[in-house]
């Protein structure tokens, strides 16, 4: 499947903090899938930038606070310009 053009990879590597107390001095690069993103909760602001259908889910491209991208999966529709918050589950550390 092509995705649209300014969509990130499946998989998409992002700079996150390694703990909260480091995070002004340290980050590390984190492989980020999807399906371990949750949109809701009290995570992460975030921006829809885009939307697509992909049947059974949307997949949508998201800006971050810091201007990073992140493709993530939802089962709930969301509209390009709104505003959310992301919980990353998982992640694995490059």
């Amino acid at each position: 499947m092509k995705l649209p053009e300014g969509f990130p990879a499946r998989d998409t590597i992002k700079v996150l903090p390694i703990k909260a107390a480091e995070a002004l001095k340290n980050a590390a690069d984190i492989l980020v899938r999807p399906e371990d993103v949750i949109i809701g909760g009290e995570g992460a602001p975030a921006t829809v930038e885009a939307v697509l259908f992909e049947g059974e889910r949307y997949a949508v491209k998201l800006t971050l606070g810091n201007g990073q991208t992140l493709r993530v999966f939802s089962r709930v529709a969301v509209v390009p310009g709104d505003a959310v918050r992301v919980v990353i589950r998982a992640g694995w550390r490059l």
